[in-house]
């Protein structure tokens, strides 16, 4: 029996002006939305769901943004099935556009090039 660890991700849909959306190289190679898992090892226990994507979107983009939306505006299991990913609609109030260690490169993407 596999003992794996589930973990919970918190992302952010972020449109830009011209409805594209935000994507970010990982480090493993993948392209995903700016977040990351949300669990008690990761530091952010005792927060709530939106600091917490709030803070992973400043940390791998440069971008403050808030919620527009606090329902989810998406739920789906990874590609390992041993964590869940919630995707929130979010708009940019400030910041500038920079990659980080975990985000290397970001680009905004039609919904088309994003499939």
């Amino acid at each position: 029996m596999v003992n794996a660890k589930m973990t919970c991700g918190r992302f952010g849909l972020i449109p830009d002006e011209m409805g594209r959306l935000l994507l970010a190289k990982r480090t493993d190679g993948r392209w995903s939305l700016p977040g990351s898992k949300f669990d008690q090892e990761y530091g952010w226990a005792g927060c709530s769901v939106e600091s917490v994507t709030v803070g992973e979107v400043r940390k791998k983009t440069g971008l403050d943004v808030f919620f527009a939306d606090h329902r989810p505006v998406g739920e789906y299991p990874t590609i390992e099935h041993t964590d869940i990913a919630i995707t929130y609609l979010c708009r940019v109030i400030s910041g500038n556009l920079s990659s980080s260690s975990k985000a290397l490169i970001l680009r905004f993407v039609t919904p088309a090039e994003a499939m």
